[in-house]
């Protein structure tokens, strides 16, 4: 079997960590300089697992800031949610540097279909569906608000059997 990891040199994870850091203790960073962290994140992705999540706010900072007045060297404040994901990146991204791929079997595998009239899903066997989680909350959303959340999928089909 064959499998292959990619992963930042610590050189460049040190450079993320500095220049994440850097933003967080500014408290009026020019939008060239949040755009210019914004850059090693994306740089990044391939890489970190989960940091794709962890850059929008930041993103949504720049992008408004720039909507208003299309000049990089102005002052913007970041809003708690940007610094949030900047500190999530500064704790997880030496522990997330690595992703593999290869011939790995899936430690699980979830099947799942989705329509205007509902949804079901089925994992080593046991199922889940619209109709049994609308019943308790009313919403067909919960998959993918619990793996908004941070969930893995097994963790996510835990969720959902102790509420059947």
């Amino acid at each position: 079997m064959i499998s292959m990891t990619l992963l930042l040199p610590d050189e460049k994870v040190d450079k993320i960590l500095c220049a994440c850091q850097n933003l967080l203790t500014c408290v009026n960073p020019s939008v060239r300089e949040v755009a210019h962290v914004i850059g090693l994140l994306v740089s990044a992705f391939p890489a970190v697992n989960f940091l794709k999540l962890h850059y929008r706010s930041i993103e949504l900072c720049k992008s408004q800031a720039l909507s208003v007045n299309p000049d990089f060297d102005q002052k913007i404040q970041l809003d708690p949610c940007a610094r949030s994901d900047l500190r999530w990146v500064n704790e997880n991204i030496s522990q997330l540097n690595r992703f593999m791929f290869g011939n790995r079997p899936a430690d699980v595998s979830i099947e799942c279909n989705a329509s205007l009239a509902g949804w079901g899903a089925v994992c080593n066997g046991q199922t889940a569906s619209a109709v049994d989680v609308l019943s308790k909350f009313g919403q067909q959303q919960l998959v993918m608000v619990n793996y908004a959340r941070g969930f893995n999928q097994s963790e996510t089909v835990k969720y959902l059997n102790e509420y059947k």
